[in-house]
């Protein structure tokens, strides 16, 4: 008789017959290579010192001379001057944190519901500073070459004159009528600017102030921070996690419950990574990442993350987390921040034998593979367990419990930060090995 193979197949896809992964891997804490093997993933660490009080809920790169970071908290605006953070100014922003930055020229310009106007700072020794004539009450910011652009809670654009974001004309606006549903985000992409709103996305049209319209193109509704990709925008809404192409959105992956990440009172967050083509939709109590080359969720015990950029593929990703006085940079090192990382994968395996009368004549399940030392749990769908050290490469006989062979097996392991794991196959036969 032969030995059945089970393989199961991390890159979140599903072994052929005789056998079957019934249900994509759970990975958590790991990052998946291109080669399809698995691997704990790297920490993060505080960046810089100097930042007190201060929870911040947006980051922004400051693209001059010396790349900087320039971060938006709750009561103040910071950027970071070598190793230290420097106070730039003391605002309070909005209760709920909402608030956004975009860099114009030489100019960062920040915004907040909470704020007397738009805030604007030249990269010097001076602080942030409100711009006289700016409208009150902004949501999100954004600019193109030539505009910036504000929007407030009930979708009332504004515009700046023409190369001067510091001159807000009163007849520079175009609202929204008819709906008064919550602005979530503001982006330029595809050549056009895009509000997104609870309601549905609209697009403003034109190159010069005097051809500005504003027009609804979709009824995707949008209850997120959106996170631009290579080739699209990425929101949240009631069908889950959603890309949108310019015209339309589509669910990106069912290969994990999307619907989990519930957003909170003020929009969920999200970050898309370009160096890793990964993105980062957070919760309460930990990080969904998703890589986009190989259509596969992962899921980090990193809790409340609300903000995040990168300054470039080589410097890693750079992001603050709720109520947190702090800005951490991701991902090097073994541990986060000081704690320990434990990395864990478990997956669900239905063994098909075929018939009834095979089945009764399998007695034992192995697990071969090659990882680094770990623990290796095979489980029986009625849950008798055992346990061993599992050092690479080698087999390890688990019996099935109580003499009564299972179909279904639950297969996990874990194992410290950067545990790899480059293959893994269970062997089903009638007869020890």
């Amino acid at each position: 008789m032969s030995i059945t193979e089970i393989i199961p197949n991390f890159l979140g896809g599903y072994c052929t017959t005789p056998s079957e992964l019934v249900d994509c891997a759970t990975l958590s804490n790991c990052v998946i290579n291109r080669d399809g093997s698995v691997q704990g993933r790297s920490g993060y660490t505080t960046v810089g010192t100097g930042m007190t009080g201060s929870p911040i809920f947006f980051l922004k790169a400051f693209v001059g001379t010396g790349d900087r970071i320039v971060a938006q908290g709750t009561t103040a605006l910071w950027y970071l001057n070598g190793a230290t953070w420097a106070n730039k100014g003391t605002f309070a922003a909005s209760t709920n944190m909402i608030g956004s930055m975009c860099q114009f020229g030489q100019f960062i310009l920040a915004a907040s519901p909470n704020y007397t106007g738009i805030l604007a700072w030249d990269g010097g020794a001076g602080n942030f500073a409100a711009i006289a004539g700016s409208p009150k009450g902004i949501r999100h910011i954004c600019a193109d070459q030539n505009y910036v652009y504000a929007v407030n809670q009930t979708g009332t654009l504004y515009w700046c004159d023409s190369g001067d974001h510091a001159t807000w004309p009163a007849d520079h606006l175009l609202s929204i009528g008819g709906e008064k549903d919550t602005v979530h985000d503001m982006i330029f992409m595809f050549g056009a600017l895009y509000i997104f709103r609870e309601s549905g996305i609209w697009r403003k049209t034109g190159y010069v102030d005097s051809e500005f319209q504003l027009s609804k193109i979709s009824n995707d509704r949008c209850y997120s921070k959106v996170a631009t990709s290579y080739d699209g925008i990425y929101l949240y809404n009631l069908q889950g996690v959603q890309k949108f192409d310019g015209s339309t959105c589509h669910r990106i992956s069912a290969k994990i419950n999307d619907y989990d990440m519930i957003p909170n009172a003020n929009g969920q967050f999200m970050y898309y990574q370009y160096g890793q083509r990964k993105l980062y939709v957070p919760t309460a109590t930990q990080l969904y990442v998703y890589d986009e080359l190989l259509d596969r969720w992962m899921i980090w015990t990193i809790a409340g993350m609300q903000c995040a950029m990168e300054l470039g593929p080589a410097s890693g990703m750079y992001f603050g987390v709720k109520d947190v006085a702090a800005c951490y940079q991701g991902w090097s090192g073994t541990t986060d921040n000081g704690a320990a990382i434990t990395t864990q994968v478990a997956t669900k395996v239905n063994i098909d034998f075929g018939s009834p009368e095979v089945l009764k004549r399998m007695k034992h399940v192995y697990a071969d593979g090659t990882f680094t030392t770990t623990t290796m749990t095979l489980k029986s769908n009625y849950g008798a367990t055992t346990e061993q050290t599992f050092t690479s490469p080698s087999r390890i006989n688990f019996c099935t419990p109580g003499g009564t062979p299972q179909r279904n097996f639950q297969v996990s392991f874990s194992g410290p930060q950067g545990m790899l794991v480059r293959s893994l196959k269970l062997v089903a036969h009638p007869v020890t090995l």
